[in-house]
């Protein structure tokens, strides 16, 4: 997720302090969202330091946040509508849980966060993964594009870096297993392009496959953490109550 981070942030930095002609009535939000991504195991200072001098020092750190829920769909499915689980009825990652079931899809993205930002104004991309089952069989398919996004480049289904597909505004993409294919770089090159050609306030939400499992790393970083040992903290190998 450092090179989307870095792309981005540089570029609209490049264009004049959070966007292109954001006010402060409609500042240009940029949303990114890593997948499993763990506080501890990351360390930003120290493995990302990019991510720490533009992100975390330039920021704020919300200490209480809390998510709705460990699961991904639900989790999900709760940024883009601002329900609880039990509200939306995304229940787990799976179609007979909703989890972009064509219920789901036509009864709660009609309402959904990109919808509102589009009528207030701002031009809207999606980029990334999106929700677990999203082009599936059994859900609405690759041609869906949900409501309220001006372009739209969604991964089919769950996290991957190689070997995926893409919805590109409706339209099968499929990649292979070249470097030029890593996903998470793709969706930096995508979101970076999106920024450029957009006047108006923008609303752009990067969801990268990284940090989730097969914990592929980008081809200049394949031995950046070679040898490095997970932390051992005091929960470290225990399972339960022992």
């Amino acid at each position: 997720p450092v090179t989307s981070i870095a792309a981005v942030t540089k570029e609209l930095t490049a264009r004049g302090g959070s966007g292109a002609s954001a006010t402060l009535a409609s500042p240009s939000v940029v949303l990114l969202l890593t997948d499993d991504q763990d506080v501890l195991l990351s360390d930003a200072a120290r493995w990302q330091p990019v991510l720490h001098r533009r992100v975390v020092q330039a920021g704020a750190t919300f200490a209480r946040a809390f998510a709705n829920s460990p699961v991904c769909c639900p989790s999900r499915s709760s940024l883009l509508t601002g329900k609880y689980t039990h509200n939306h009825g995304a229940l787990n990652n799976s179609l007979q849980g909703s989890c972009a079931s064509p219920q789901w899809s036509t009864e709660m993205e009609p309402d959904a966060l990109a919808v509102h930002m589009q009528k207030a104004g701002y031009r809207t991309m999606y980029a990334g993964k999106y929700l677990n089952n999203y082009g599936l069989s059994g859900s609405l398919g690759l041609k869906y594009v949900p409501p309220g996004w001006s372009e739209w480049c969604g991964l089919q289904g769950n996290s991957r870096y190689y070997n995926y597909t893409l919805s590109v505004n409706g339209r099968e993409e499929r990649h292979g297993c070249n470097a030029s294919d890593y996903l998470t770089d793709v969706l930096a090159e995508r979101a970076v392009a999106f920024v450029q050609r957009t006047s108006s306030p923008l609303f752009l939400w990067i969801g990268t496959p990284a940090a989730h499992a097969s914990f592929t790393p980008a081809p200049p970083f394949v031995d950046t953490a070679r040898g490095e040992l997970a932390p051992r903290t005091p929960n470290w190998n225990v399972v339960g109550n022992r």
